[in-house]
């Protein structure tokens, strides 16, 4: 009878022990959780250009991320976010002159008038952003970001648009200037569009800024709904500085190609810029 009563005493024990273990492991504190996200829907190209009127463009971020606990209010976090971004801007007139030379190596001096001219640029990043989190306890939790933002640009263009553009030839040593032929580059031309031109873009470093709610749905799991601001640090542009949107070629006149307003003189401090709402899902682990 001792026997039996020892027996079952050592099986009460180790029961209790193992309850003992296992819900001491399911209590952990989780030490990182892993975050998907996605965000918008003001994200562009912010720039200063006189003389033309600039609109900012819609654009978002969809990113994965890990965040490292550092203390239970505290984490660090370093992710992976692709972003899309656009900006366009718009000239009621664009005109210049400068001294060309024509297919039969004639000099003259180039003229263009244009009416209505509109430029967007698009590009795409890869960003790696880093912030340090603080947020405080219970199941639903105020939290608070700031960091930095590393953007490598991928894929970078702009397109033009212009509804009428009048050229023409002032050559000195004839003293007359040409309105025509257009095979020649002198004419009226309507409704150019012209699409996917190469735009020069930097790395861009940008300081951030995200608050809002994290709403705890389970012990290791959490839906985070809240505003966020990325700030550009540096000038982005990278091509080289021109003076005229119009450019005139001898070896095909009437043909000409159209510079981007970001590289001239007109236009500074380009900068990637990017604020609205970010949903977020996190799984701790």
């Amino acid at each position: 009878m001792n026997h039996l009563i020892s027996n079952k005493m050592r099986g009460i024990l180790v029961l209790v022990i193992s309850l003992n273990f296992c819900y001491s492991a399911s209590s952990q504190e989780i030490k990182g959780e892993i975050i998907g996200s996605v965000s918008g829907v003001f994200s562009t190209l912010d720039y200063s250009l006189n003389g033309a009127s600039l609109r900012n463009g819609k654009g978002g971020q969809v990113g994965v991320h890990y965040g490292y606990h550092l203390s239970e209010n505290y984490s660090l976090q370093l992710g992976l976010e692709f972003q899309s971004v656009s900006s366009s801007s718009r000239y009621e007139v664009i005109r210049g002159s400068y001294n060309a030379t024509d297919s039969e190596g004639e000099d003259f001096e180039f003229r263009y008038r244009g009416t209505n001219f509109q430029e967007q640029q698009k590009a795409q990043f890869v960003s790696i952003p880093l912030v340090v989190q603080y947020e405080t306890s219970g199941v639903s939790r105020f939290y608070i970001a700031v960091g930095g933002k590393v953007a490598l640009p991928i894929d970078t263009y702009y397109e033009t648009d212009i509804k009428t553009l009048n050229t023409s030839g002032f050559y000195r040593q004839y003293n007359v200037e040409l309105f025509d032929p257009e095979f020649a580059g002198f004419g009226t031309y309507r409704n150019i569009n012209v699409n996917n031109q190469d735009l020069e873009l930097k790395t861009a470093f940008s300081a951030t800024l995200e608050l809002g709610i994290k709403q705890m749905l389970s012990s290791n799991n959490s839906i985070y709904i809240g505003l966020f601001f990325d700030y550009g640090i540096n000038d982005l542009y990278d091509g080289e500085e021109i003076e005229d949107l119009v450019n005139y070629s001898n070896d095909i006149p009437s043909e000409f190609t159209y510079n981007t307003v970001l590289g001239t003189s007109n236009a500074s401090e380009v900068k990637l810029n990017a604020y609205g709402v970010k949903l977020k899902y996190s799984l701790g682990i």
